[in-house]
């Protein structure tokens, strides 16, 4: 892909961005790194805190192995404690295998979960495809994403955006807009199907440690939380750090 088309993403990124809000570090930040080097590894801890109706803190962990410099392999897990609201149960665990293919411009990662949830407790295929670019530090993504099992099938519209604001800090922006499938319910119990809308401010320590600050009304990291909407409104407030070796 030529720079051309390059700076065509960023640009469209920009103006996509304000409309859709912005996004955590979730498994689509992972379109915006660039990918890991031939055996580095890395470690990354983050939570997530909501009130209201969902009041629930839900943890992540993620860690990542550069098998070549073009394939890469993730193993994610999120869960929160289980919860009923109204006529809905939340919270439950999602645990994701996943290896990402990336050559020039092209991005394709495919893999399987294994969630325990009210909404889903059988094996789940996972993916996520599309095309990044990058101008300088700052890098976009725009592509699909989807989770399918007999249980459920989610697929989405992707944006992802990284804006440098200094030499160490950041801000990383996506969002998911359903195009199949419902991703939350109403107290009532009725399916829904929203936008979901997440930022994270980045400050990098060095090259291999860098730690964040979020707001995200997605529910955890995993491809199939990522993609989950929160019980009602707002967005949860989390933390986290990553660690490269």
């Amino acid at each position: 892909m030529s720079n051309i088309t390059v700076r065509h993403l960023l640009g469209l990124s920009l103006l996509v961005m304000p409309m859709a809000s912005f996004a955590q570090l979730n498994h689509l930040s992972e379109t915006l790194n660039g990918g890991l080097a031939e055996k580095e590894k890395k470690v990354s801890l983050s939570f997530r805190s909501f009130d209201g109706n969902e009041a629930s803190i839900y943890g992540d962990l993620a860690l990542a192995y550069g098998w070549s410099r073009d394939i890469n392999l993730y193993l994610r897990a999120s869960g929160s404690e289980r919860k009923t609201v109204g006529a809905i149960r939340t919270g439950g665990t999602d645990v994701e295998l996943q290896m990402a293919w990336r050559k020039a411009n092209l991005y394709i990662a495919l893999g399987a979960a294994l969630p325990s949830t009210p909404a889903q407790d059988m094996i789940a295929g996972t993916w996520t495809v599309g095309f990044s670019g990058q101008e300088g530090k700052s890098s976009a993504f725009f592509g699909a994403t989807g989770v399918t099992s007999d249980d459920v099938t989610l697929v989405g519209a992707a944006v992802a955006l990284r804006t440098p604001l200094s030499e160490q800090l950041s801000l990383d922006a996506s969002s998911i807009f359903m195009i199949r499938g419902e991703n939350t319910a109403s107290i009532g119990g009725n399916l829904e199907d929203q936008t979901v809308l997440s930022f994270a401010l980045r400050y990098q320590f060095s090259e291999k440690q860098m730690f964040w600050v979020s707001a995200s009304n997605a529910l955890g990291g995993t491809t199939g939380f990522s993609m989950s909407h929160r019980l009602g409104a707002g967005f949860g407030l989390g933390a986290g750090i990553e660690v490269k070796f």
